[in-house]
């Protein structure tokens, strides 16, 4: 990432830090890959599933599951037995 940008403007201090959104998200698919060496063999709401829980710590829940992919109860019940 790009250094710290300090400014000044009137009485106070801003701090810009800048994010790049696609280094990021390729570094954490680099560690899934290092982590799970099937992951490039799972399907886009397999991998959306798996990168979701990386990123948030959480469990996966049916109901979270559902929310995430928009897929029907009984598909998602299937893909996580999966």
């Amino acid at each position: 990432l790009h250094e710290p940008k300090y400014s000044e403007p009137g009485n106070k201090v801003v701090l810009t830090l800048e994010n790049n959104i696609v280094s990021r998200h390729l570094r954490t698919r680099d560690s899934l890959e290092k982590q799970f060496t099937d992951f490039g063999d799972l399907n886009a709401d397999e991998q959306l599933l798996i990168h979701y829980m990386y990123n948030s710590g959480e469990k996966m829940t049916t109901a979270k599951a559902i929310e995430l992919t928009g897929r029907s109860r009984k598909f998602i019940v299937k893909t996580m037995k999966k």
